[in-house]
């Protein structure tokens, strides 16, 4: 499906080209577009599955004996 850019947005996806972020126009225009589908998960709530390795972490930390009271 063909898409137009407006300006402003082809300079922004030139100017992360140019800057190494992505490979061509099109490969950030994909990538971003994912990555902007993916924020607004079409309504549903966050799963928080992303918490998991750092609840993870930090219970394993609790077990070892690895932790710090902070002061307020």
């Amino acid at each position: 499906m063909p898409i137009t850019l407006t300006q402003a947005q082809e300079f922004r996806l030139r100017a992360y080209v140019e800057r190494g972020d992505f490979g061509s126009i099109e490969e950030a225009a994909l990538c971003l577009l994912d990555e902007r589908l993916d924020e607004r998960d079409f309504g549903t709530e966050d799963d928080l599955t992303w918490a998991k390795p750092l609840i993870d972490e930090a219970l394993a930390d609790l077990e070892a004996g690895k932790t710090r009271i902070l002061a307020p």
